[in-house]
């Protein structure tokens, strides 16, 4: 089934918009999305963008991030936001961009976190509260660990799964 995925800020302000993407599998706890190479991207500002290489999304129903693998030419990056939980609503994927983000390069077993500026300012700007602080950081910590441990999303065997069904579709 084809959703596309919305992307907002705190606020409700629109963020961000994938046009097309391709649920593989939904349980109580997650969905699986399949968004393909060259997919239209929509940004806040109004211009579009289109994606360099097939991915698989992660989005969990519970903790407050999502986890995304990208599969590049010549390596696997992993892409994480820091995000409320999924809501699904008609033909849409929806969650609140917290921006904070982590990067997984696998090959380099490196993890880089990103934007800690724009959350820094952010969490003043649309005034998040306490609660919503102290989560984003806690989920950060787990998504860190996840990485490093090379667990769920992040293990080889995850990510040759989702690799070969997404080759099955293209």
């Amino acid at each position: 089934m084809k959703k596309k995925i919305y992307a907002y800020k705190h606020n409700g302000d629109f963020h961000r918009m994938w046009n097309e993407s391709e649920i593989l599998k939904e349980t109580k706890d997650y969905i699986i999305c399949h968004t393909p190479e060259r997919t239209l991207v929509k940004e806040s500002a109004g211009h579009f963008w289109k994606t360099r290489e097939p991915a698989i999304a992660y989005f969990s129903k519970k903790r407050w991030f999502n986890i995304i693998i990208m599969y590049k030419k010549t390596e696997i990056v992993y892409y994480c936001n820091l995000a409320s939980p999924i809501l699904t609503e008609m033909n849409t994927l929806k969650y609140i961009d917290y921006d904070l983000d982590l990067k997984y390069f696998v090959e380099k077993k490196q993890i880089v976190i990103l934007d800690k500026k724009e959350f820094a300012i952010n969490k003043f700007k649309y005034d998040y509260p306490k609660w919503i602080e102290e989560i984003v950081v806690e989920e950060l910590k787990i998504l860190n660990t996840w990485a490093k441990n090379e667990i769920g999303p992040f293990s080889e065997e995850f990510r040759t799964t989702w690799y070969n069904k997404i080759k099955e579709v293209e």
